[in-house]
């Protein structure tokens, strides 16, 4: 029997950033504007304005208006919106549409959507075609659809393998139960060696599961000096890491900072980590 670590994930995960704006895009509202007048917006947007307002009106509750942005970009042939438009329905109850949504996005290219395609089918039973889709992202580099088809996958030894690709990746969860894997079979420090050659070469991203899988082991003075070296050199997971251990073990006011550097650094989920502290 496995023992998963504690971050297990508690079900199948959309890409975080498929609701997220662009690059350069500020959602937040300044000054109050009516619906009707987003919608009046709406209309007379351009193609290239449409991504920024469908963004900004998802950011205010005016899931209308960002659904009328994104379904005339999708109906035009965008793959992304027509998967940016499968995540909003899918949240709002609408999973006929989404499904069929996140299939155009899929007939045009976009692997995000298989992923999400596969998710919106496991919650609806659906295990056998979630798994295929999952391993259809997985194969194209997605590494949340990666970390799904291991939790598909259970105790199957391509789980493990699944876990280590993702875990490659960046995610922290993947990582957090290859780990739990590892020690269950007296092997994590294998897995530390591996991370400790390619971190000694200066890989950012191995220092910080370096200091993740000693964090695991109980070796915390270890775990927090790797993890401060990525994240000194500018890794937000790292950042966001030192936030998670600080609001864990201590002391608890370097627990924002280190979550403000992470937000900062474009860890949309590090902001409302913080603000759990408040």
């Amino acid at each position: 029997m496995i023992r998963f670590a504690e971050c297990r994930t508690q079900g199948p995960l959309e890409s975080i950033r498929d609701l997220e704006p662009p690059v350069g895009i500020e959602p937040s509202a300044e000054t109050p504007v009516s619906p009707r007048a987003w919608e009046a917006g709406a209309r007379g947007a351009t193609p290239a304005q449409l991504p920024a307002l469908a963004h900004s009106a998802y950011a205010r509750g005016l899931t209308d208006v960002a659904e009328a942005a994104w379904q005339k970009l999708a109906v035009a042939g965008d793959a992304e919106s027509a998967n940016r438009l499968g995540v909003l329905l899918a949240q709002l109850g609408r999973t006929t549409e989404a499904e069929r949504w996140y299939r155009q996005a899929i007939e045009a290219g976009y692997a995000g959507a298989m992923n999400n395609l596969g998710v919106l089918l496991s919650r609806d039973g659906r295990t056998r075609a979630a798994k295929r889709w999952y391993r259809l992202a997985a194969e194209k580099g997605i590494v949340v659809a990666m970390a799904n088809l291991a939790q598909e996958l259970g105790g199957a030894q391509e789980a493990k393998q699944w876990l280590r690709m993702a875990a490659q990746g960046g995610d922290r969860n993947s990582l957090g139960n290859l780990c739990a894997w590892l020690s269950n079979e007296g092997r994590l420090g294998e897995l530390q060696q591996e991370y400790l050659s390619s971190a000694e070469a200066g890989d950012l991203l191995a220092m910080r599961n370096l200091g993740m899988a000693y964090s695991f082991d109980g070796r915390h003075e270890d775990a927090d000096r790797w993890t401060r070296r990525a994240a000194d050199a500018g890794l937000p997971d790292a950042m966001f890491d030192l936030g998670v251990r600080r609001q864990h073990q201590g002391p608890p006011d370097e627990a924002e900072q280190w979550y403000r550097q992470a937000a900062n650094r474009g860890r949309a989920d590090a902001m409302a980590k913080g603000s759990e502290r408040l």
